[in-house]
């Protein structure tokens, strides 16, 4: 790759960031934005976001250290875990992907799992993630939370998508399995699967519960049975690695999602607030976990934890 190419892939994601921040100020209107971000009680947001945080580590590293468990022979202290998901939330600044990246670099280097296996081992917990959402947004819909959008196609999908899966990770085909960066997800077996899907579920649930209420109080009422549909949309779009933190993308597709929960004028403006208000104390909250576990963790290295111990 040129050194222009690089240089363009790497704005690319501020470009794209940038793009969608001024879309949103084009079509939002600016003063409801900041009459809402005046008038919110930044207390009450913040009682809402530092529990949230800190609960969220947890249940993070809930999800990976069982993902880890069940896919490889490595064997994790809990708060090992703890600390390395609380330090790769600076790298996940970036975006989603770089801070699983994180991940991938602490098992090589601290537990010598090869690259491949390691990124097999992050993606099974990724993939499960995948599976929460899909799931969540599909008992939305069967509850006919947005009986607007039709997509019964997805219904069908989790209906026999998810048993096709699993009867695949069963069946083990070893044309599959035989590959490093598949090993893991098939190593997990069908048990650890549904394991590591349960684990992203309570993770899932605490993103919703979390968003749902700091929302409330700007004003933005999302029933229960819609926040399973359209958070986790959100969500996703934060995550992708196509801009820092989601910026522009995720503030872009709240607005689209949720204005209609707004029953005064300048509904735009108040979702984008919100998306950005919360988003900006949780990220601040996040970097400071984060120096905190990256600096616990250097001062005691992670190691493998007894097979004998269960419990981490």
């Amino acid at each position: 790759m040129s050194p222009t190419a690089r240089r363009a892939r790497a704005l690319a994601p501020y470009v794209i960031a940038v793009g969608a921040l001024v879309w949103v100020a084009a079509t939002t209107p600016i003063a409801a934005v900041g009459d809402a971000l005046e008038h919110v009680s930044w207390w009450r947001l913040c009682a809402i976001a530092v529990p949230y945080i800190l609960a969220l580590l947890i249940a993070d590293s809930i999800a990976l250290w069982v993902s880890l468990r069940v896919s490889l022979k490595v064997s994790l202290r809990f708060k090992d875990v703890v600390l390395v998901r609380g330090a790769s939330y600076l790298l996940a600044l970036v975006n989603y992907g770089a801070g699983q990246g994180g991940i991938v670099w602490f098992l090589h280097r601290r537990h010598d799992v090869p690259l491949a296996r390691a990124t097999g081992a992050v993606l099974l917990t990724t993939g499960a993630f995948l599976l929460a959402v899909v799931g969540a947004v599909a008992g939305g819909l069967a509850l006919e939370a947005v009986p607007e959008a039709n997509l019964t196609w997805l219904l069908w999908l989790v209906a026999f998508g998810l048993p096709a899966y699993l009867a695949l990770v069963w069946i083990r085909p070893q044309f599959l399995a035989r590959h490093a960066l598949l090993a893991p997800l098939f190593d997990a077996g069908v048990f650890g699967t549904l394991a590591a899907t349960a684990a992203r579920s309570l993770h899932l649930g605490i993103l919703i519960a979390a968003h749902a209420l700091a929302y409330r109080l700007f004003g933005i009422e999302v029933p229960i049975r819609a926040a399973l549909v359209l958070f986790p949309i959100i969500f996703l779009v934060q995550a992708l690695p196509i801009a820092p933190v989601g910026l522009g993308p995720t503030q872009a597709t709240a607005k689209t999602l949720l204005a209609r929960f707004v029953a005064v004028p300048g509904a735009d403006g108040i979702v984008v607030a919100a998306s950005l208000g919360f988003q900006a104390i949780s990220t601040l909250l996040m970097v400071l976990v984060g120096l905190v576990c990256l600096r616990w963790e250097e001062a005691h290295p992670a190691t493998e934890a007894d097979p004998s111990d269960t419990t981490g």
